[in-house]
């Protein structure tokens, strides 16, 4: 425990010390706060977790992806406020963790000096994300992404099968496999498909024995159901079908990599609802599947691949001194073409690192037979469902990558243990390999059992039960309510015109908004955020202030023209908003009032006519 708390706070030391900076998902400060914020997926889960603290639920009762890592980021906020720097501070204890878990896993599959290896290769890999955040696209701590808190959970899951398989016996343990699995559901629903893929090493730690192995299975259903129907049931419930994941967005991006027009955005039709819209995306993809299987099977080849190549690629393939300043500050993307660009050392390097995991997976081959290949196992089935959806690299392969330099660990600690054999300094390692499947397995342990499948359910539940646990913050109100609060604001008649802006207010094409609002980030002429998800921040003529409004509806995108950044426009406070919906699905905000005492108002300048559409 001692050694646990030992790596847990050097991890958290050394990843804290590292300075904030932007990147893509927490883009430079601007006016008016000169404050980091989230922005695409990264904003996306802390939107929807800062709703969901406001009282308005998960969107107002719609579908999300990755609901228990937008929970935690609630909870994140509770504590820390609504601070970006205190949120990541937060998290960055959390994760933490990561190296600890790594430590157990290699502790538990190979030694302790093992696990402490791993443990350093993945707080090294994390200060090397840090220093190479305002060079290039990364994911780490510092980030409001879940990719590496699913790292996290993968290795608590392996550890889990780890268990599981090499003490078969324990006939409890299933259970907890499959609890786990349904839990990171939650958080990266695609790492459910390695359990199909882990139940193929099943059949070899049960030594074939079928009537064990069904009982496995079945508890392992059993485990991932209590931990996922709740969140199921609450979205069949609303409308959204028996899903995990967020139906109406994923099908779509699904359905849009399963053709031939990668930009094509397959509308809904009018009267569908978001199951029907769903079923019909992935039948589109299916078919084009059933149509064109040579084009699928290259593309998810080829994915797969760039995905097992970037978990080798982890380790260091170069001793390149030309740019030395790479050992301090890295200043050069050499890490963009690593196999294309290597020199003589750089493929000695590749080819040992290689040869090194390979010896380590013969060596746990050898320790464990087919539980030893586990952590593989896992890597390949995430890598493949990644690459049936058409993602590799990157992120998207961050939750497994860490095999890599696990395999690595454990084959350079067998090479040095050799070593000192035949020097005669030591003998060769002889761990006994797992125990034989025993005809005399323990009694089913009802009463733990029962106990655990209790934990998991709510564990699982506790996910929608956050839909009604904070108070409602912004509760609906008519348009004809919401418009008479912002006439009794704090309007500057020499700005407003009452009477026209009462009449906008009653047209029926105009906006009004109320909520939480979030991300004012102010843009000079030319200025924006690059990506096409949030339009109301993309670069364009004209300066403006951009912003989010997160309420009981869900989320709207809010751009006010102005001439210069506003002097007091705090990050989540309560905000009126009046304006007219733009055709690329932002408000055109013609009046934004932020309401109590020392309110203000803002509006857009040299508006004339108050009408929609704005001019």
């Amino acid at each position: 425990a001692a050694l646990c708390v030992a790596l847990w706070a050097l991890a958290a030391a050394l990843w804290l010390s590292q300075p904030l900076q932007p990147s893509f998902f927490n883009p430079q400060v601007r006016p008016p706060n000169m404050a980091y914020y989230p922005y695409s997926d990264a904003g996306y889960y802390d939107y929807i977790a800062e709703g969901l603290i406001s009282g308005n639920g998960f969107l107002g009762g719609k579908g999300v992806t990755r609901p228990l890592y937008i929970l935690f980021l609630g909870l994140l906020h509770l504590l820390g406020g609504h601070s970006y720097d205190r949120v990541v501070v937060l998290q960055t204890l959390a994760l933490a963790t990561f190296p600890v878990a790594l430590y157990l896993f290699g502790r538990a599959f190979h030694s302790r000096a093992a696990g402490l290896v791993v443990a350093g290769f993945a707080i090294l890999r994390e200060l090397n994300a840090y220093a190479a955040t305002p060079l290039t696209e990364v994911s780490h701590a510092k980030m409001l992404l879940s990719d590496l808190p699913a790292a996290l959970g993968m290795v608590l899951l392996a550890l889990a099968c780890f268990r599981w398989l090499s003490q078969p016996q324990k006939r409890w343990l299933p259970l907890v496999v499959g609890g786990a699995a349904g839990l990171l559901a939650l958080v990266r629903a695609q790492s459910l498909l390695a359990m199909p893929f882990v139940a193929l090493l099943a059949l070899f730690a049960y030594r074939w024995k079928w009537r064990r192995i069904i009982e496995a299975g079945v508890l392992i259903g059993l485990g991932a159901a209590l931990a996922l129907v709740p969140w199921m049931s609450r979205n069949a419930a609303r409308g959204n079908g028996f899903s995990i994941d967020q139906p109406g967005n994923q099908v779509i991006i699904f359905a849009q990599r399963y053709s031939f027009e990668l930009q094509r955005w397959p509308a809904r039709e009018a009267g569908e609802s978001e199951a029907d819209y769903s079923r019909r995306m992935l039948g589109l993809a299916r078919d084009f599947a059933l149509e064109n299987p040579g084009y699928v099977a290259g593309f998810i080849g080829a994915h797969f691949l760039n995905n097992v190549i970037d978990s080798a690629a982890v380790l260091p393939l170069r001793l390149n001194f030309d740019q030395y300043r790479d050992n301090w500050v890295i200043d050069s993307l050499f890490w963009e073409t690593p196999l294309t660009d290597l020199d003589t050392i750089g493929v000695a390097l590749l080819l040992l690192n290689l040869a090194v995991i390979a010896v380590g997976i013969g060596a746990s081959w050898a320790r464990w037979k087919s539980v030893g290949l586990l952590p593989l196992v896992i890597t390949l089935a995430y890598s493949l469902s990644n690459a049936i959806a058409r993602n590799s690299g990157w992120r998207y392969v961050l939750p497994v990558d860490w095999t890599g330099y696990f395999y690595f660990a454990v084959g350079a600690l067998a090479l040095f243990a050799w070593t000192l054999a035949a020097l005669g300094r030591a003998q060769s390692e002889n761990t006994p390999s797992a125990q034989p499947v025993s005809a005399a397995f323990e009694r089913f342990p009802w009463r733990r059992s029962a106990a655990l499948g209790l934990l998991f359910v709510l564990a699982g539940a506790s996910v929608p039960l956050a839909e009604y646990v904070f108070p409602q913050r912004y509760p609906p109100a008519s348009k004809a309510e919401l418009a008479e609060r912002i006439l009794s604001g704090p309007l500057d008649p020499a700005l407003v015109d009452p009477a026209a802006l009462q009449d906008f207010l009653a047209a029926e094409n105009s906006v009004i908004l109320y909520g939480r609002g979030l991300y004012p980030r102010f843009y000079t002429s030319g200025e924006g955020e690059l990506g096409n998800g949030w339009p109301a921040f993309a670069i364009r003529e004209g300066s403006r202030l951009a912003f989010v409004v997160v309420n009981g509806d869900g989320m709207r995108q809010v751009l006010l023209r102005q001439e210069r950044a506003p002097r007091w426009f705090p990050n989540a406070v309560d905000v009126y908003v009046a304006g007219c919906a733009d055709a690329q699905g932002y408000v055109q905000a013609l009046l934004v009032v932020l309401p109590g005492p020392g309110g203000r108002a803002y509006v857009r300048p040299e508006t004339t006519a108050y009408t929609c559409p704005l001019p």
